[in-house]
């Protein structure tokens, strides 16, 4: 099986007859989890359960300007910080293709992620409001849905300062804090793999125009 079959979900490791019954029940709790807004969003304090009350369910944000996602002035509505992950663990590119993505920081509560296709072929950022009752149904321009991904999380909400390199551990944490136990693609654990991508030069000059605020700031 080669890395692309990793990558595209065709791997038959993967495949529910050759699963055993302890892994298949982490997959499950998993992707129930990810499908379950109600419970993602009871998991927050109700100060934060309001403004999402207050943002509604929406798939764009009214009156949002530029392009969907990719301008802050029309972030990506979704149901708070869980949601954000669960949107960009569910993208793919058009060939399957799945994407990774860490938090950058804040600006004025819209959230910048950084994204990065796990074959390194397509970098990206977008911008999250993460104050509604559900995630949007729109997807941005060059992704589509993969459902396979749906049992991995592939996305953190905290920076990852040699992003993509340390994905692995981010995500071994997160997946502790979120489900109770750490659970990772091993396809993450091959470091190697993830070392030798080069931000395009265009995507480095948006991440120095990012004033971001928080706890995170934009990687060097």
């Amino acid at each position: 099986m080669g890395f692309f079959d990793w990558l595209l979900g065709r791997g038959e490791r993967w495949s529910k007859s050759n699963l055993s019954p302890k892994v298949e029940v982490v997959f499950e709790k998993i992707r129930n989890f990810m499908l379950d807004e109600a419970n993602q969003n009871n998991s927050y304090p109700p100060e934060i359960q309001q403004m999402m009350a207050a943002g509604g369910a929406v798939d764009e944000i009214p009156g949002g300007e530029g392009e969907f996602g990719r301008n802050i002035r029309n972030p990506i509505p979704v149901n708070g910080p869980i949601g954000e992950l669960v949107y960009i663990s569910n993208l793919a590119l058009p060939g399957g293709c799945a994407i990774m993505g860490h938090c950058l920081g804040s600006i004025n509560k819209i959230d910048a992620y950084e994204t990065l296709a796990l074959d390194g072929s397509k970098w990206d950022i977008f911008f999250f409001d993460p104050y509604h009752t559900r995630k949007s149904e729109r997807l941005p321009s060059g992704y589509q849905a993969n459902s396979y991904w749906q049992r991995f999380f592939l996305a953190t909400n905290f920076l990852v300062p040699a992003f993509p390199s340390g994905m692995y551990e981010a995500l071994h944490e997160l997946t502790a804090r979120v489900i109770g136990m750490p659970f990772v693609h091993p396809l993450l654990r091959e470091e190697n793999r993830l070392q030798g991508f080069s931000r395009p030069p265009g995507l480095l000059r948006d991440l120095e125009s990012l004033r971001l605020h928080g706890p995170t700031q934009a990687p060097g």
